[in-house]
């Protein structure tokens, strides 16, 4: 309905059948793999997994610390 939050994925949005593929992306100035992304009241945030310390970490990041490779 207009004027209410749209809590669908940007997948469902924009009505496709699958989710993009994972992208590489630099998080900070380290490699990561951007899985997708999430529309908050603050602004766009990407779902990353880097490693640290040999382990992959996953986690929310503000689209601003996002560079494309």
């Amino acid at each position: 309905m207009p004027g209410l939050p749209d809590d669908r994925s940007v997948t469902e949005r924009l009505g496709l059948s699958r989710p993009s593929l994972p992208r590489h992306v630099w998080v900070d100035g380290e490699p990561g793999l951007l899985l997708e992304w999430d529309r908050r009241a603050d602004g766009w945030w990407g779902r990353v997994v880097t490693s640290e310390g040999g382990q992959a970490v996953e986690s929310w990041v503000r689209a601003d610390r996002l560079r494309p490779s």
